[in-house]
């Protein structure tokens, strides 16, 4: 019984972690666009959209369900209807990877993007591996 209370704590502790490394590393990205913003007003103009389709590029083709903000995948990885084995389709380390990532490469875009929701996803997925 203990030895199941210290894998949940592990592994939360580890999502917290997690979440803070991923804030970090969008503080930066948000920070690094403006920098190129201020050095060459224009830059945005041609950065922001290529980014912007190579993103939805690699969302789409390797990380769907990375796509959205993160909350409802949650709430739908959390659904009783919802096989075991399929949860793995909203929430895992893949995706938390991915959306980790993805999100703050859009952030270093220019995108208009929150992280609230992908927290969410990014620390479930953490704690999705906890089941294993």
């Amino acid at each position: 019984m203990w030895a199941g209370r210290g894998v949940v704590l592990g592994f939360a502790a580890l999502a917290g972690l997690t979440v803070v490394a991923f804030t970090w590393l969008t503080e930066h990205a948000l920070q690094m666009f403006s920098v190129l913003d201020a050095q060459a007003w224009w830059a945005p103009l041609l950065w922001t959209p290529a980014c912007t389709a190579a993103i939805v590029w690699l969302t789409r083709r390797f990380a769907p369900c990375a796509a959205g903000s993160g909350i409802p995948q949650v709430m739908a990885a959390l659904t009783p209807e919802v096989p075991p084995a399929a949860r793995g389709l909203f929430v895992s380390l893949r995706l938390a990877l991915a959306k980790a990532l993805l999100t703050a490469w859009g952030l270093l875009a220019g995108l208009s993007l929150g992280r609230e929701g992908p927290s969410v996803q990014i620390a479930a997925g953490v704690m999705h591996h906890a089941r294993r």
